[in-house]
């Protein structure tokens, strides 16, 4: 399913995309400078139907490759940036408030899970379909080399970082632009509010 998408001047049709969530992007700004196109915000929400305990912690542990993020001790996600095979970053293992439901597919798919494009759909992600003829959707160029602008910072009720990544042209190791993404994790009182912003 496709939304959003809308006609360039060059006649191509290019759309911001996330797992499950399709983003419009509202402005192309090729060619500056190694800067990615475009700025894109996506909000999830997952809900439990028991309300969470009040003033719960968000934390955060890094790992080799990707970041486990916990609200009240629980699960909520793991971030990845370091996948061979599925070569953007992506929010895997999403889950309600309290941990108790998932989401999200497994990724990799077990064998009980569909397994519809098991290696593009890893959970919550984002994936431009076209910056400048490169398609980071599909797989065919790399988001690679994460840089934490901002280190993940934990704390009551709400945690964030800011990380940046280098896009690669198709198939190659050439940088096209850079990608800057800054993710909030919020408690609310009827669940978990995560905002995203990439730019």
């Amino acid at each position: 399913m496709k939304h959003g998408s809308r006609r360039t001047e060059k006649g191509r049709n290019r759309s911001g995309r996330t797992g499950g969530v399709n983003v419009h992007r509202r402005s192309i700004k090729s060619r500056y400078r190694g800067i990615c196109n475009g700025i894109a915000v996506f909000v999830v929400c997952c809900l439990s139907f028991a309300l969470p305990s009040v003033h719960a912690d968000v934390a955060f542990e890094k790992l080799e490759g990707s970041l486990r993020i916990t609200v009240d001790g629980k699960p909520f996600a793991v971030y990845v940036w370091n996948d061979p095979i599925t070569t953007r970053p992506y929010f895997k293992d999403v889950r309600v408030s309290g941990g108790e439901v998932q989401l999200t597919r497994n990724h990799p798919p077990t064998a009980d899970d569909i397994q519809d494009h098991a290696t593009y759909h890893p959970g919550l992600w984002w994936g431009f379909g076209d910056i400048g003829g490169n398609d980071y959707w599909r797989l065919k160029a790399r988001v690679v080399d994460a840089e934490f602008v901002e280190e993940p910072v934990g704390g009551i009720e709400s945690g964030h970082f800011v990380v940046r990544h280098k896009c690669l042209m198709n198939e190659s190791d050439e940088v096209f632009c850079e990608q800057t993404c800054r993710y909030h994790i919020l408690q609310r009182p009827t669940g978990i509010l995560m905002i995203c912003e990439c730019a």
